[in-house]
């Protein structure tokens, strides 16, 4: 060892990725940790330390105890850099090199690669070297298309992708590949989102997947946001579907389940007339003693709730409001003057204009990553502040604009993830976000001055 390593730490490095998995046992990180530590202790080479990345795939070099490592290289605190095999540092031909060429040599940092038989200060044992890195990356390439193959075929399938369960369900531990729901997560992010400044959830409404959960994970969803935040929130449950007498059901169910009031959507695909449409919301009305908003969005149903329904609909002593999607101020202007409805917006960019026709408030996609600033809005319109009021509206307009941009679901998970919480892909026929889209959400969040826990979620998009 030369003498100017003496003293340093001779770091041992571990990395594991699920495509190295498929090599067995022989590449686990205890195993790696063995044959290193033997290694150097075998070689004398003092001050031993461990720097591990478990999970991490050698494609990039953006892993957290890599990136330690090389802080402390900088800091001149290390002097040999060992490895199980150069595919343990990375699996990227050109990069690979880099480092290994350049950069630990400008810190005066020895690398070898115990099963590749590479040495830095022997120079004779690095001539299969390229090689050897080249066929790491082949192998990357070859691994991920396998594992998009196998990716597609579980679609084509209509399993579920991914190998962590979503925020809100835990794995069922007696069938494999099947979700079943996480009281303790749905819990934990309701009451986070009441602390934001939410009065009220909506839980099982479109945003909330209702058209891909089952009717049980629907009423244990319920149940454990109405435990957690019943006492201090409104919590409503979505009950409308294209199917009066299921709608029925559901909203029975609600109603055990602890629910405080219906969110009803206008059926969708069946394109009902208006007397089908009355007949749909009175007889789910009639269903429980539970108060009943209407959910008005012709964009999805094509059909939409029009003014003389809604006014006829407002003489029923449980429909107290209108969840508007429809984005036609002047027909809401009109209901609101001519019955006691009242109007909450359902259309993020349109909070503010709703609020100056009449609306009392929103029911929000956003409001699971902005709900304090939804709350200020409110807050300062109510007080007269209106330009207060606008100023927080222009501020949201990055927000605005990606969840236009990717849906709501799509949206709700993907920042709802960039934030801290680990929310999941949404089920299919919903894709998970695109590495772009990703990207794009990230940079208008921070755009909005969102303070971001887990701004690398672009980097862990599983490979497409």
């Amino acid at each position: 060892m030369s003498q100017s390593n003496q003293g340093k730490i001779t770091a041992l490095y571990c990395r594991l990725s699920q495509d190295d998995g498929l090599d067995g046992e022989s590449n686990s990180i205890q195993n790696q940790k063995r044959i290193l530590e033997q290694y150097a202790i075998d070689h004398r080479f003092p001050n031993i330390q461990f720097y591990v990345d478990d999970g991490y795939s050698g494609a990039s070099f953006n892993r957290p105890d890599f990136q330690r490592m090389m802080s402390d290289m900088e800091d001149g605190k290390i002097g040999i850099i060992i490895t199980k095999d150069l595919s343990r540092l990375g699996r990227n031909q050109l990069h690979t090199g880099l480092y290994i060429e350049e950069r630990f040599p400008q810190f005066g940092v020895r690398y070898i690669a115990i099963n590749d038989n590479v040495d830095t200060e022997n120079a004779e044992s690095n001539d299969l070297m390229p090689f050897k890195n080249l066929f790491n990356e082949w192998f990357v390439r070859d691994t991920s298309r396998k594992i998009r193959a196998v990716q597609r075929a579980k679609a084509q399938r209509g399993e579920r992708l991914g190998t962590r369960a979503p925020y809100g369900y835990k794995k069922d531990e007696d069938t494999k590949g099947k979700l079943s729901v996480d009281e303790e997560a749905t819990a934990a992010l309701a009451r986070e989102l009441v602390e934001r400044g939410n009065d009220g959830l909506v839980v099982n409404g479109t945003t909330g997947e209702s058209p891909t959960t089952s009717d049980d994970e629907k009423e244990q969803l319920l149940r454990a946001v109405v435990e957690a935040v019943g006492d201090r929130a409104t919590v409503v449950a979505g009950a409308g579907t294209n199917n009066t007498a299921h709608s029925v059901e559901l909203a029975r169910s609600a109603e055990k389940a602890g629910a405080h009031g219906l969110l009803v959507v206008t059926p969708y695909y069946s394109r009902p007339p208006q007397e089908g449409l009355l007949s749909h919301f009175t007889t789910v009305a009639d269903a429980t003693d539970l108060p009943v908003m209407l959910y008005d969005i012709p964009p999805r149903s094509v059909v939409p709730i029009q003014t003389d329904t809604l006014k006829r609909l407002a003489e029923h002593p449980r429909i107290k409001a209108v969840k508007d999607s429809k984005h036609d101020l002047w027909a809401g202007s009109e209901v609101l003057s001519n019955s006691d409805l009242a109007y909450y917006s359902g259309e993020d960019p349109l909070n503010l204009p709703w609020l100056s026709v009449g609306a009392v408030g929103f029911v929000s996609v956003i409001g699971h990553v902005v709900g304090d600033r939804l709350r200020r809005m409110l807050d300062a319109y109510e007080a007269g502040d209106i330009t207060g009021a606008r100023e927080v509206h222009e501020g949201l307009m990055p927000v605005y604009r990606s969840m236009n941009y990717v849906g709501g679901v799509i949206f709700a998970k993907t920042a709802l993830r960039l934030c801290g919480y680990e929310t999941g892909h949404p089920r299919l026929p919903l894709p998970q976000a695109t590495d772009e889209q990703v990207r794009v959400i990230t940079s208008d969040l921070w755009d909005a001055g969102l303070v971001l826990v887990n701004p690398d979620a672009a980097a862990e998009v599983t490979p497409r």
